[in-house]
């Protein structure tokens, strides 16, 4: 019979950590025990402040995951030898002073801000040549891989959701077993359908400008010619077709692709929350076939962002009481032993 298997994630952007409280009180909500992947941009722990290692390891579980989350910020890229920061493309243009300004207005403790400026927070990591991708995810990972010595770190997710041909190839060379960066775009863009760019707003409403336009050109449905933003590889791979709410995991060569098909709830809100409820259950009924659903909240939103996934949880629940919790990595092996029996009968 047919399940739903969901993986629920936090990504930990490397701005700020005042929001960890909302973390906590989420999880409380949905319970402790739904094991989460924590997508962690090592930019958090530079410079290394005790009290940024102790209050983030301490949100994370045993029985979570750690993955891989890049943003190139320009604290990072510093600490590789020889590499220049660049800035080209960048669609996060407010000025640092205002963001900074923006934060201790919300009450945020100098002390608790990791280094600003947060120069780079909307430069795509393809503008980086693929020689460059590599060094920094090999940089980051071994950055990780420090903080969390006891976490196997298999999975990755482009910050901003902006992965391309170069970073996918990097992946592979460096042995990750799986992406998450792939989004439907009319999570972006309400109405999006092929041919049909929608109306450039997210599910709370809100606009998200150049962003906007990048994810719908990167995993929309035409191919991209522009260097950082080259979808060849995903589009082969897909069969030429848009990420869509009911889009499934998918090889990419030697890698995974898990779609982030849920989004995250700052962007996804209630309209398309209820949306991905009914595509489940219309692909499961319709399919017979597993359905992996993967959604999730990025740690430094505001708490009115992350409430929808609460709600979420209890619908869920209600709707589909079997329903199974797993990280992205057990999802993934999941999907490729169901994959590898099929495959067998067939």
């Amino acid at each position: 019979m047919a399940k739903l298997y969901l993986s629920l994630t936090i990504n930990w952007e490397g701005v700020h950590i005042n929001n960890l409280n909302d973390v906590q009180h989420i999880r409380k909500e949905i319970g402790v025990t739904v094991p989460v992947t924590h997508f962690v941009n090592p930019a958090c722990f530079i410079p290394p402040w005790p009290e940024i290692f102790t209050r983030i390891q301490s949100a994370i579980l045993p029985h979570d995951e750690v993955a891989l989350e890049l943003r190139p910020l320009k604290s990072l890229i510093a600490e590789i030898p020889g590499l220049k920061f660049r800035s080209e493309y960048n669609f996060y243009k407010t000025p640092i002073r205002t963001l900074q300004a923006y934060l201790l207005r919300q009450g945020i403790s100098p002390g608790l801000l990791t280094p600003f400026p947060v120069s780079g927070y909307g430069v795509p990591p393809g503008v980086y040549s693929p020689a460059e991708l590599k060094l920094i995810l090999a940089h980051s990972l071994q950055r990780l891989q420090e903080v969390f010595p006891g976490k196997a770190i298999r999975g990755f997710r482009s910050g901003a959701w902006l992965a391309n041909d170069s970073l996918i190839q990097a992946l592979v060379e460096l042995g990750f077993s799986y992406d998450s960066s792939a989004v439907p775009p009319e999570l972006l863009s309400q109405g999006y359908e092929p041919g049909n760019t929608g109306n450039f707003r997210d599910g709370f409403g809100s606009k998200n400008g150049l962003l906007t336009e990048y994810l719908l050109r990167l995993w929309g449905h035409r191919e991209q010619s522009v260097f950082f933003l080259k979808n060849h590889v995903f589009r082969i791979a897909y069969g030429n077709e848009p990420i869509r709410l009911h889009a499934q995991p998918f090889a990419l060569g030697d890698l995974t692709e898990m779609p982030n098909n849920g989004g995250l709830t700052d962007t996804t809100g209630n309209i398309n929350l209820q949306r991905l409820l009914q595509c489940a259950q219309q692909f499961i009924e319709q399919q017979n076939r597993n359905f992996f659903l993967n959604i999730g909240i990025r740690q430094e939103s505001e708490i009115h962002q992350k409430i929808p996934l609460i709600q979420f949880f209890q619908d869920l629940r209600q709707h589909y009481p079997n329903v199974q919790f797993l990280t992205v990595h057990d999802a993934m092996n999941i999907w490729k032993k169901v994959v590898a029996e099929d495959s067998i009968q067939t």
